[in-house]
């Protein structure tokens, strides 16, 4: 059953149990994310089940995700818990955006290898990195967004993922566009409201817990910026802060291409 907007604002009027309950809703709403990804890798090992290598591979990644749910699932139990982010910043090691972005991709390739969509990765500076502590938010935030993505996106369409630094402004940009339809304006606030929804079997809370995350977790912003017909843009700007410019490590990121 859908819950009402006024049943929401009622469970809200509760400070006590505000935040676990958003806390909570934010990790089983991953919870489905991860089954429905399990589900497609599935689908997709079946249908090759010739090509050996190809299932070993998803079934491989099968395996980080049943990781990933496990680890979800404790957070659930532990849901009151302090979170982790109050820790020194300055003990924490650092992960490459474009590494980052990368394994939400690959996370993702089922659902985008059905509809033959591309993804495009721009990362500029290329040593860009991330803070391991907000990464897992981030993580979240972009998973979400590409999830949408892939959603309204046509077969044999593109999902551009655009991140640079503003200096000036001492913030990072992280831009998912697709090709989809668009949004009108009037949108652009409503699809974050929680409980909204345009999808048949879609529960409402992806976004606003993006937005949530977004900004109480990495104390950014989330935005919808569309154009009818010509796809949507969901814009996440981060303070510079959370991020880092490494030099060490493999390889420098750089704009690529996955199918």
């Amino acid at each position: 059953m859908r819950r009402m907007p006024g049943d929401f604002e009622g469970a809200q009027s509760s400070v006590d149990l505000a935040l676990p309950l958003d806390m909570a809703a934010a990790r089983l709403h991953e919870i489905c994310n991860q089954i429905t990804t399990l589900r497609a890798y599935t689908e997709l090992a079946q249908e090759m089940a010739d090509d050996e290598r190809t299932v070993t591979r998803y079934l491989q990644n099968m395996m980080g995700r049943m990781d990933e749910l496990e680890s979800t699932l404790r957070e659930v139990l532990c849901i009151a818990r302090t979170d982790s982010n109050s820790r020194s910043e300055e003990k924490i090691s650092s992960t490459r955006l474009y590494d980052i972005i990368m394994d939400v991709t690959t996370c993702l390739s089922p659902r985008m290898h059905k509809k033959n969509i591309e993804i495009d990765i721009t990362v500029s500076p290329d040593s860009l990195s991330m803070r391991d502590n907000r990464a897992r938010w981030f993580k979240r935030i972009l998973h979400n967004l590409l999830d949408n993505a892939a959603d309204v996106s046509p077969r044999g369409g593109r999902i551009s993922i655009l991140c640079h630094c503003n200096p000036s402004r001492d913030l990072v940009y992280i831009c998912v566009q697709d090709e989809g339809p668009g949004l009108p304006g009037h949108a652009r606030e409503t699809i974050f409201r929680p409980y909204f929804t345009t999808k048949r079997n879609g529960i409402g809370l992806g976004l606003f817990l993006a937005r949530r995350m977004a900004r109480e977790r990495l104390e950014g912003d989330l935005v919808a910026e569309s154009r009818n017909c010509t796809g949507t843009a969901f814009v996440l700007s981060l303070p510079g802060r959370l991020m880092t410019s490494r030099t060490d490590g493999g390889p420098p990121s750089r704009t690529a291409s996955q199918e």
